[in-house]
């Protein structure tokens, strides 16, 4: 694979090509847009009459990971410290709609029964999509740092790629 890198490095480096400099700006929308649309087609697969439905879609990620790599925009998307802070605030999320439950849950004998059914059911739609969508992120970011270790320079020792803020 790193033989398809090398061909297609430098070949977009002229000013018919000015307005890839800035790609990885697209990465977070792309990565949010593919994973709405992933989690959708797994939905899909649920119903009676499933057309358009698949589990996964690896190439997104392959190419995502390929076009990153050819224009030399790891260091700018490790910057973006996308991926570890979307983690940390969907897990944050995930925390906090758990806590909600149980307070619904323990709160029942001061709530007529039928709004507490209603909230905690609500709370529970809400949580499952949001572990939903974490699970499915978690899987990309898995899957993306996979594609690195593909177009990889063997000769250069990688530094961290999933630095967080904190980190850095």
């Amino acid at each position: 694979m790193r033989v398809l890198v090398g061909k297609y490095s430098g070949k977009f480096d002229g000013e018919n090509f000015d307005h890839l400099k800035n790609f990885y700006h697209m990465v977070p929308p792309l990565t949010l847009n593919y994973i709405q649309s992933l989690l959708i087609a797994k939905e899909k697969l649920l119903k009676k009459n499933f057309k358009g439905g698949y589990i996964s879609d690896d190439g997104f990620i392959l190419g995502l990971a390929f076009i990153i790599e050819i224009l030399g925009q790891k260091d700018q998307l490790r910057s973006v410290y996308w991926f570890s802070e979307v983690q940390k605030g969907l897990k944050e999320e995930v925390e906090e709609y758990t806590k909600k439950t149980q307070q619904v849950k323990d709160d029942s004998q001061k709530v007529k029964e039928e709004f507490r059914d209603d909230e905690s059911i609500e709370l529970g739609l809400y949580l499952r999509q949001k572990k939903g969508f974490l699970d499915e992120f978690e899987l990309l970011d898995n899957g993306y740092r996979a594609a690195q270790i593909l177009f990889r320079d063997t000769n250069i020792k990688e530094q961290n790629f999933y630095l967080t803020n904190e980190e850095a």
